[in-house]
């Protein structure tokens, strides 16, 4: 490497001579080059790599594939190389690739470009499970646009001590940042990358984005459990890692990149009215392309809110920093640890409580310096504020050159980093501490969340902790849920779903939930309304119902009641019910009051169908304490066949026992054909009574006449 960079300069013998002389004289003044990483990954731990696990670089044209082929060769074949990622990436032109290529990729990394992301269908990609990240020019904003991402925020642990997780927040990001904020990389996923670089250069995206790309491999083989089982590579916390990377000034393709990351804190133990405890914890640390000297590292932060106040920061000035203390309090718990670094640096911190800012700088000591390159800088800060929500800016920038003997290169501040949490749910979302859930804008995130793919919060306990009016947005289902939500005793009202002319080419599936594997109970869902419109195009059935558009095989809903609410579904194919549209599931021990389904399809006052499992204990009740109201299921198509039930519409399979139907209203609207109508079953197709036991009825009628009908078709 030495060679490569005296030919490409063409120094003079006597340039040579002296630049040897410079390094010798680095290295025996200790220069160190040990990498952040300590537990980088070794090649023997990746076996039978494949693309599944690769990363795929696309260049535009053929003047950049040369340059950055040049370069990366040249970087891995450098002694100064602190890891060799030829196994890990393959660099490609974007005219050589094509959609199913990229699918078979774990991460791509693509010009952010228009024409080449609809000529490789990106959002189908990303759709499909590959990471992508972009480089060149764009916002937060055009990331999401480019792939179809609905929400650029992450689900992170936020701590009560160093060793204890107190409960999940979400970092996101302010419109006006996410919009205009100009980025050279950004890549999402559980560690996902904002990064921005100096200057344009396609060498200096790989050299980042690799970076990073090391990290998700570590976490994808950890989690896949494909790795080593002895690897002792650290486990990987889902975050945003926020990158500078800079040029060298004396020599053009060695790069630079300063890396931080954090983790927050939160006292939620110390109940003082009104007012929150937070702090972080940073890191920062540079890596390089080859060789260097770091001259420098700073980091500083700032409280943005003028109503927060810093309380402590950690750690404090010193000379010969080998072994650094910090440790700054919540009002109670403690940030506290320890790091080593090498060569004793000087350590100086700045801070103003005034202006609430802090700054750190970390430089080499006078005597005998040494290289300040992969030591890991630790700080941290605690405030107090009157917010639910964190907010804290961050920045940092680094000092760089080849030998002491050159002149320096900068990095320069990097932009300013808004961290922001809003603190979702309290809680762990185990059993013994659900997570809790007690507003409209927590509820809202939870469909967010779940439906954008960042949690699907499987075997997760969720508990409401009030009543929740969620009037005035339009609900989105939480489309798959397979955890545990208990409502509490509590109520959701205010519920509004409603969609005009849809294409159903696959089933679709409505309600406050859209799909239920898991348990749904002790919940009340009142004031609420499901309205479809004419969607009688596609091969799709349409499900819904107020609980859940559909209650799959392992799904329960128990101990739950629709009341005053309304289902109108304008659709043949469709399934409407009072808490489900259709069930494989169990619903027990829950009514339906005072509500009003019209459907075009199938309906029932529990169910619209039902497939297998069982509707136990359930009640269609004509009044509560609050009103006399009775139930009313309107059926409107000239259709044959259709079936309309007090308990469910169409029953295939499954046992219903122990149901009551008390003065429950069917009409047939201004239908002319010939549904099936029954008090409890519309249609039973699978014609077996031994799975029918213990049902009773009141005064259902049918156009205002007593129905004698129990099921209105058997067979």
């Amino acid at each position: 490497m030495k060679i490569m960079m005296m030919k490409k300069n063409n120094n003079t013998k006597l340039g040579l001579l002296l630049l040897t002389i410079c390094l010798m004289f680095c290295v025996l003044l200790g220069a160190n080059t040990i990498d952040v990483n300590a537990n980088s990954l070794e090649n023997n731990m990746l076996p039978n790599i494949d693309n599944s696990s690769r990363l795929l670089f696309i260049v535009a044209n053929k003047e950049s594939y040369q340059s950055v082929s040049d370069w990366f060769n040249d970087w891995q074949n450098c002694e100064y190389s602190d890891f060799h990622y030829e196994h890990l990436v393959d660099i490609r032109l974007a005219s050589e690739t094509d959609e199913m290529l990229l699918k078979s990729y774990l991460a791509v990394a693509l010009p952010y470009n228009r024409r080449i992301h609809n000529s490789l269908n990106i959002q189908s990609v990303f759709g499909n499970g590959t990471y992508i990240y972009f480089y060149g020019s764009l916002t937060i904003n055009d990331y999401k646009i480019a792939t179809g991402l609905k929400d650029f925020s992450l689900e992170i642990n936020t701590n009560h001590t160093k060793d204890e997780t107190l409960s999940v927040v979400r970092q996101n990001f302010e419109y006006e940042y996410r919009a205009n904020e100009i980025f050279n990389i950004i890549g999402f996923n559980n560690n996902a990358l904002l990064s921005r670089v100096s200057s344009d250069n396609d060498a200096a995206y790989l050299f980042t984005i690799l970076q990073n790309f090391e990290k998700m491999v570590r976490s994808y083989y950890r989690n896949s459990g494909s790795s080593n089982s002895n690897s002792s590579a650290t486990p990987i916390g889902v975050g945003f890692g926020f990158t500078y990377t800079w040029r060298s000034r004396s020599f053009p393709n060695q790069f630079y990149t300063i890396e931080m990351d954090y983790t927050l804190f939160h006292n939620q133990t110390t109940q003082i009215p009104g007012i929150n405890f937070f702090g972080i914890s940073t890191r920062v640390w540079v890596r390089r392309s080859s060789g260097g000297v770091i001259d420098s590292v700073q980091i500083g932060y700032a409280l943005p809110n003028a109503n927060d106040n810093l309380l402590e920061t950690s750690p404090g000035s010193q000379n010969n920093a080998s072994t650094v203390g910090f440790s700054v309090g919540l009002a109670g718990p403690t940030i506290s640890g320890t790091f080593s670094l090498n060569g004793a640096p000087r350590l100086t911190r700045t801070e103003n409580f005034t202006h609430n800012t802090v700054e750190w700088h970390l430089r080499p000591r006078v005597i005998l310096p040494q290289n300040l390159l992969g030591e890991v800088f630790h700080s941290a800060a605690s405030w107090a504020t009157n917010s639910n929500s964190a907010a804290i800016d961050i920045r940092f920038q680094a000092n760089a050159s080849y030998s002491r003997y050159f002149p320096p290169s900068p990095s320069g501040w990097s932009p300013t980093i808004p961290i922001r949490f809003s603190q979702i749910f309290a809680g762990q979302g185990t059993e013994a501490n659900p997570f809790q859930i007690g507003t409209a804008a927590q509820l809202r995130l939870l469909s967010s969340l779940a439906n954008s793919g960042i949690n699907h919060y499987s075997n997760a306990h969720f508990r409401l902790t009030a009543d929740i009016n969620i009037t005035g947005t339009r609900w989105t289902p939480i489309l798959y849920f397979s955890g545990f939500f208990d409502g509490g005793g509590f109520s959701i009202s205010g519920m509004d779903i409603r969609h005009g002319y849809l294409h159903i080419s696959h089933d679709m599936h409505i309600g406050l939930f859209g799909y239920v594997s898991g348990t749904i109970s002790n919940l009340t869902v009142r004031n609420s309304s499901i309205t479809v419109g004419n969607v009688n195009t596609g091969n799709g059935w349409l499900r819904a119902g107020i609980i859940a558009g559909a209650v799959g095989y392992h799904g329960v809903i128990n101990y739950v009641v629709s009341e005053y609410n309304t289902v109108t579904v304008h659709r043949y194919r469709s399934s409407a019910g009072g808490l489900a549209g259709i069930s494989s599931g169990l619903i027990q021990t829950s009514q339906l009051r005072g509500s009003t389904i019209i459907a075009h399809g199938e309906a029932g006052g529990i169910a619209g169908a039902m497939f297998r499992g069982g509707l136990w204990n359930n009640l269609i009740a004509a009044h509560s304490s609050q009103q006399f109201r009775g139930t009313v299921i309107r059926y409107y198509f000239n259709r044959e066949n259709r079936s309309i039930g007090g308990i469910v519409g169409s029953h295939h399979s499954g046992v219903i026992s122990r149901n009551g139907v008390d003065r429950l209203s069917l009409e047939r609207g201004n239908n002319t054909g010939s549904p099936n109508f029954g008090i409890m079953i519309g249609w039973s197709q699978r014609g077996d009574m031994s799975q029918l036991a213990g049902n009773w009825s009141y005064g259902v009628r049918l156009d205002n006449q007593l129905l004698r009908a129990t099921i209105g078709r058997i067979g």
